[in-house]
């Protein structure tokens, strides 16, 4: 059987959204949705909050069975920290208590569109692979090739012959939703691992990861499509 870990990061400062992780997203904190799914999947050997939040123990513990091992140090709390050295640490602390894992998964907290279905297909796509890393993407609208940066408040072609080019010509691109990603344990127990990737490709309308408030405000409608 394979063992799982999931993490949902949750910083209780973040600067475009005020306590945007414990925000309330139509009459409940938007981190219990992750919650909630993670533990509807029943896939997850362990589901830790990774959060340098000092109540959040009393707020979710007894009605989620979530376990607060431990909570996230000061020196990683912070908008400069990456989260990749968050899973890192998080990984480690388990490593000492000698408790060990086969997948170790991150899922934002700020995903009420994603289902549990998503995370359990994805498990099976990724536990069939020898690949290390799985990332929710979703599919380009348009072609990159085809972009602009600005100017002096001017549109300039990142390159000019790609704009008499139709659509059909290029190849469909992909991003990484932000919403969850899965690693292979030995990316954290074994030194100068490689990483490549396979991906679980979500629909347009339920691959937004909450940054802004333009997000949020998107999440909402289609929130209400949803469900």
């Amino acid at each position: 059987m394979t063992k799982r870990l999931i993490i949902i990061p949750a910083r209780k400062n973040s600067k475009r959204i005020k306590n945007k992780n414990f925000k309330l997203f139509f009459g409940k904190p938007i981190i219990k949705y992750s919650i909630d799914i993670a533990l509807k999947t029943k896939i997850f050997e362990k589901i830790h909050i990774s959060s340098d939040a000092k109540n959040l123990k009393n707020k979710f513990n007894k009605s989620n069975k979530i376990d607060f091992d431990f909570e996230r140090p000061k020196k990683l709390s912070n908008d400069k920290v990456g989260l990749f050295e968050v899973f890192k640490y998080v990984v480690n602390q388990y490593k000492i208590n000698q408790i060990f894992f086969d997948e170790i998964w991150f899922l934002s907290s700020c995903s009420p569109l994603i289902l549990k279905d998503d995370l359990i297909k994805a498990a099976s796509i990724f536990k069939k692979t020898n690949v290390n890393v799985l990332l929710s993407t979703c599919k380009y609208s348009q072609p990159i090739e085809r972009s602009f940066y600005k100017k002096n408040k001017k549109l300039i072609p990142l390159n000019k012959s790609n704009q008499k080019k139709n659509t059909q010509f290029f190849s469909p691109k992909y991003y990484h939703t932000g919403n969850f990603a899965a690693f292979k344990s030995e990316l954290f127990y074994k030194k100068n691992k490689k990483f490549n990737f396979i991906d679980y490709e979500l629909p347009i309308l339920r691959s937004v990861d909450i940054d802004n408030i333009e997000d949020w405000k998107l999440a909402e409608k289609l929130f209400n499509r949803k469900f």
